[in-house]
């Protein structure tokens, strides 16, 4: 008789799932987005589920930090979105051509002294509790849906010329404000314009001025179209799963930019 999966009870538990998962789709999106050679990946399983996976030990290590790094933010429940962005890097600013993006906003925020600790009502024989087969059912589902819909999008003209890079977006604290990791090191860095908050959208603003004027610097005095938020939303996304078991709830979709903005039939 095969033995029972153990329950998803912990934040710890959830966390490592959804950073597995997260890895997975990264080398999915990499894989049928040919960014990089096909005879780069090899097949391998996860969650009961075939995934492509790079072999080539930089670019595993350096997906593996890009995870890691995301650790302390999801632990701390500050992060709302993750976001897996391809760019053309044909013109002299990067041109946002493909988002692939992951709402994490509903994760649970715990104290790290509570990591190990089971979720109220999730014990081991509760009815209702958080089981491996549920969870990676639905992320083998996700994985399944994210790689059928990327393999469905116009292919990329020069995918020689684009690059990638993962995108964190982080929730505001009470007062309104970000919580930009500046500390040091900082590994992380500002994202492109076009994939900034608009002051307008944040505190019912109009559009963002120059950033000259901003700093009371001599100039035109009407308001300026800026880059910022440009890319945000699109021009289609693609819905790709909604989970909720239990506290692990996530939603994925794909957003495409103008230039890649139609889908094979």
């Amino acid at each position: 008789m095969p033995t029972r999966s153990p329950p998803l009870g912990t934040p710890h538990s959830l966390h490592t799932h959804l950073l597995s998962f997260l890895t997975l789709s990264i080398h999915t999106i990499l894989h049928a987005r040919g960014l990089y050679p096909k005879n780069t990946f090899l097949l391998t399983r996860a969650f009961n589920f075939p995934v492509p996976q790079n072999r080539h030990p930089q670019l595993c290590a350096y997906i593996n930090s890009c995870i890691t790094s995301l650790t302390p933010h999801l632990q701390s429940g500050s992060i709302n979105t993750v976001s897996i962005v391809i760019y053309s890097d044909t013109t002299p600013s990067l041109e946002i051509l493909e988002r692939y993006i992951f709402n994490l906003s509903s994760f649970p925020s715990i104290p790290p002294s509570e990591r190990f600790t089971n979720f109220e009502f999730r014990g081991i024989n509760e009815k209702n509790e958080i089981k491996n087969i549920d969870v990676e059912e639905e992320l083998r589902a996700t994985l399944r849906k994210l790689s059928y819909s990327a393999e469905k999008l116009e292919d990329l003209k020069n995918p020689e010329e684009c690059t990638w890079g993962l995108v964190m977006e982080l929730k505001e604290d009470e007062d309104g404000e970000g919580n930009a990791p500046i500390s040091h090191p900082q590994v992380w860095e500002p994202a492109v314009p076009e994939l900034q908050v608009r002051r307008g959208d944040v505190k019912g603003e109009g559009m963002v001025r120059d950033s000259a004027l901003e700093a009371g610097m001599e100039g035109k005095k009407e308001k300026k179209e800026s880059r910022v938020g440009k890319a945000r939303g699109g021009v289609k996304s693609t819905a790709i799963r909604a989970v909720e078991v239990g506290e692990f709830i996530m939603e994925a979709w794909i957003e495409e930019g103008k230039r890649n903005s139609r889908i094979k039939t």
